[in-house]
């Protein structure tokens, strides 16, 4: 949970609670699998969809 919420701060470094709240979403999911290939539609700028797949953004 550490490093997640380490990639989100970075990527919403202006908006904390939004780190922590995307965060928990993350952590509230962990049991769900995504099938490949799958499709993230109009979910804002796929940050989260990233982060959650296992992307990392370096700060």
């Amino acid at each position: 949970m550490k490093d997640v919420l380490k990639n989100f701060l970075n990527a919403y470094w202006l908006r904390p609670e939004t780190a922590l709240w995307r965060t928990l979403d993350v952590e509230s999911m962990k049991g769900f699998e995504f099938a490949a290939p799958s499709l993230d539609l109009g979910c804002g700028d796929g940050t989260f969809s990233f982060i959650r797949g296992g992307g990392s953004i370096q700060g």
